[in-house]
């Protein structure tokens, strides 16, 4: 196997041992891994029009729709109308999908301590960099920027 297969493959093992394991952390919260993005997009950025959410989504950006609704139908989130554009929904957390949000921070935040744990000490951000460069300008890598700059614009509306 050449060295850039091995990468490619490496990688998404990596990806989808990542992902099984935060499911497993999810089941008992009954959201899978795409639902529980949408939930922590909504926690961290606030109220988000369906575009807005598809906008900050790395998992499924082609159907933050279909999320969304089943997030509705949980009665985790509210759909309304914007006042400034009603063509457009906004979506919120309910009561319940605050609640459940907490919860999946908890298990993003084992997942993320074992993978601190796993990595070599001050390796993390060469390894970023180098993960960036792989994956290039397209819709996954548009979706973590968008994220990124939306959680930089509100630690300096914070004043951190």
């Amino acid at each position: 196997m050449q060295p850039a297969e091995q990468i490619r493959y490496m990688i998404l093992a990596t990806q989808r041992e990542g992902n099984q394991a935060l499911a497993q952390g999810l089941e008992r919260l009954e959201v899978t891994p795409s639902q529980a993005e949408v939930l922590r997009i909504l926690a961290v950025h606030g109220p988000q029009t369906l575009l807005g959410v598809g906008r900050l989504l790395v998992c499924e950006p082609g159907s933050p729709s279909r999320l969304v609704k089943t997030l509705a139908d949980r009665r985790l989130v509210t759909c309304k109308r914007d006042r400034a554009d009603r063509r457009s929904l906004v979506i919120s957390l309910t009561a319940e999908g605050e609640r459940i949000s907490g919860e999946v921070q908890k298990v993003e935040a084992r997942l993320h301590a074992m993978i601190d744990h796993l990595l070599p000490a001050g390796k993390a951000p060469e390894l970023i960099a180098l993960l960036w460069r792989l994956l290039g300008n397209g819709p996954h890598s548009a979706a973590l920027q968008n994220r990124l700059k939306a959680r930089q614009a509100q630690k300096k509306v914070n004043g951190q």
